[in-house]
């Protein structure tokens, strides 16, 4: 059986529409709705990446896993093929495996 792990960063700041994950859309924030559809979608273990506290009470609450952004991890010139690269080697020291497919939803 395949693997799959799906990430769905979310930080708390942006650049150019600060806290837009929390931002409401139709009565929800931006992120629960990519949340909710993941979990929804039953294809994998989801994991919000995220250095904010309020979504990562949503992701808890939504049923996803949170791992905690790394400052070094947090600005705004970060490819996200690092933080896809963070993220396995987190599944690898937290759960010994590796996914064989990580698939991203962003908000």
């Amino acid at each position: 059986m395949t693997d799959v792990l799906v990430m769905i960063p979310a930080k708390g700041q942006s650049r150019e529409l600060p806290g837009k994950n929390l931002q409401p859309v139709c009565g929800k924030a931006l992120v629960t709705w990519t949340i909710q559809q993941a979990v929804t979608a039953d294809i994998g273990p989801v994991v919000v990446v995220t250095d904010d506290k309020a979504i990562a009470t949503l992701a808890d609450m939504y049923g996803a896993a949170v791992y905690e952004e790394p400052a070094d991890l947090a600005g705004d010139n970060i490819s996200m093929e690092s933080i896809m690269s963070w993220v396995v080697d987190q599944c690898r020291q937290r759960d010994g495996r590796v996914p064989d497919w990580l698939v991203v939803c962003q908000p």
